[in-house]
């Protein structure tokens, strides 16, 4: 397996692209360009968007979620705070008074019953709700949800990731996935949906005054398809794109600001356990220890990767835990390994009863 960084890219951001001096000599906020090479992620709506990241960051600036999540931990966001109780396993949210839709209607709690509620209809491929066993609504700022068992990643997973709809708009709508009316976009986040356009890749975000945490800074955020993440950035068309590592130094040189961030995705490899001769244990291990993973990160991500761990997370992650066993590059064994198990060296390839050891590779979608 191998580490890399999300789309092998770094994000840079242009510092004089931020504001612009206005007639009195105050710095007047501008609009906000972000260059992406895919432009489309699918219609900003809860259901509608492109399964992948970006396009849940999309709807992300257009709904919010019960609590959020900064450097040092959960943190309020439609919830101004939030308690645990330990039988039954349930946890209570108190939310913040006066926040409104985009259409300017009232938020509640029973908003928040509705959307568990029709989630369970209509399941959502980031949200897992069917912990949740029970749904209270003990006032219009109170909501209490009960848990089926005691689920560690309730905060993380369901709290802190489920978009609360708007009754008023969804308690009609049969198929979520086909609904692409403009209301569908009508949320109560920081920003309101000024255009789409998905044949220009195009995200067009306003500030919505009445946000019940404030303003928003930046009036207006887009998301705009290049085709050179570079040359925009250079030629100053989009104040904020994903590069290849290897441009960053020049970049940095020529002014630009960089924002790197840890190792998360990883490219995994996989064996079908099911068929022979992957099903047999000392066969697996012969393939781990003949592959040479550092030299075949270097190649690959030209130096800017890690050497993947066993499991799901990253050598670099505060979570990780390094595994017991390990199978670092050891050709001898790999060889004393296959030749155990029957397979003989042929100026062909590795043969055994007759049949030359072929495998097939197949590439799987990326997540």
């Amino acid at each position: 397996m191998t580490k890399k960084i999300l789309w092998l890219a770094l994000l840079v951001l242009v510092l004089a692209g931020v504001g612009f001096l206005s007639a009195g000599g105050e710095t007047a906020p501008q609009p906000y360009l972000i260059g992406d090479p895919q432009g489309d992620w699918g219609f900003p709506s809860p259901f509608a968007h492109n399964p992948r990241g970006p396009g849940y960051l999309r709807v992300s600036f257009l709904f919010d979620t019960l609590i959020w999540k900064d450097a040092r931990g959960f943190i309020p966001a439609l919830a101004d705070s939030w308690e645990y109780q330990a039988s039954p396993p349930a946890c209570v949210f108190h939310l913040h008074p006066g926040v409104i839709w985009h259409d300017g209607q009232t938020l509640t709690a029973a908003d928040v019953a509705f959307t568990i509620d029709y989630l369970k209809k209509h399941p959502h491929p980031w949200v897992d709700i069917r912990p949740i066993s029970k749904v209270e609504v003990l006032d219009p700022l109170t909501v209490r949800l009960e848990l089926s068992q005691a689920y560690a990643p309730f905060l993380e997973e369901i709290a802190g990731t489920m978009f609360i709809l708007p009754r008023h708009i969804w308690e009609g709508v049969e198929d979520p996935v086909r609904f692409h009316d403009a209301r569908a976009t009508i949320g109560s986040g920081p920003y309101r949906l000024a255009e789409y356009r998905r044949e220009h890749g195009l995200y067009r975000f306003v500030a919505f005054d009445r946000y019940y945490q404030g303003k928003p800074a930046v009036p207006e955020i887009s998301f705009v398809k290049v085709g050179n993440e570079l040359v925009a950035l250079k030629g100053k068309a989009v104040q904020a794109a994903t590069v290849p590592p290897e441009a960053v130094q020049e970049l940095k040189e020529q002014g630009f600001t960089v924002v790197s961030q840890p190792h998360f995705f990883c490219l995994k490899l996989l064996f079908n356990h099911r068929k022979f001769p992957q099903q047999e244990l000392a066969f697996r291990r012969a393939l781990a220890q003949a592959v040479n993973l550092p030299e075949l990160v270097a190649q690959t991500l030209r130096g800017y990767g890690l050497p993947a761990s066993p499991g799901l997370l990253p050598p670099d992650s505060p979570w990780y835990h390094a595994p017991q066993t390990a199978y670092p590059l050891d050709p001898k064994a790999a060889v004393h390994l296959l030749e155990s198990l029957g397979y003989r060296r042929t100026s062909e390839g590795w043969m055994r009863d007759g049949q030359l050891l072929e495998l097939e590779l197949f590439s799987g979608p990326q997540f």
